[in-house]
């Protein structure tokens, strides 16, 4: 599954490293990940996601490409994009100041599947366009995130009071 398994990069398919957890993930997410897609997921080898927010390469260009054939500006998804890879890297430096009871803690409960990967919610794809949210597979309504915060039945918090456009500013007008 997408956000199940530590498939976006890192150690995947290495053996089993006996180093403390902490350096591992360093090295990984300092190391190895700056070479990788920005919007890749991120698990330690076969455990499950501690990034989430997994997009690829050809779901971004589709969904720029949908998004300017439906009249919006692909500058939004342009920023969307920048505003994910801007909340990854947040999500890295978060876990890598963790101190070591509390990784050690994040990393027991993601691996028993008491916790969503941080960033879950960050994903570029069709439903940006019409405006639903989808909730990240793997992940229950009101499951907390790896940062704690308690998402209360959506991914991207309550239900917004105004119409949204297709990336959460205001709906454009058609020009006539």
């Amino acid at each position: 599954g997408r956000q199940t398994a530590g498939r976006g990069g890192g150690r995947g398919g290495r053996a089993v490293d006996t180093k403390n957890p902490k350096d591992v993930l360093r090295e990984d997410l300092m190391t190895d990940r700056p070479g990788m897609w920005p919007l890749s997921c991120y698990g330690k080898g076969d455990e499950p996601c501690l990034l989430g927010g997994d997009t690829c390469f050809e779901e971004l260009r589709w969904v720029t490409g949908a998004a300017a054939s439906r009249g919006i500006d692909p500058n939004q998804v342009f920023a969307k994009t920048h505003e994910f890879i801007q909340g990854k890297e947040t999500d890295i430096r978060a876990i890598l100041n963790f101190p070591m009871q509390q990784l050690k803690q994040v990393l027991d409960n993601a691996r028993e599947g008491r916790m969503a990967p941080a960033g879950a919610a960050r994903i570029i794809d069709h439903a940006m366009l019409s405006g639903v949210p989808q909730q990240p597979m793997g992940q229950q309504p009101g499951m907390p995130g790896m940062m704690g915060q308690q998402q209360p039945g959506s991914p991207y918090g309550a239900a917004p009071q105004q119409p949204q456009g297709a990336f959460g500013g205001a709906p454009q007008q058609q020009q006539q």
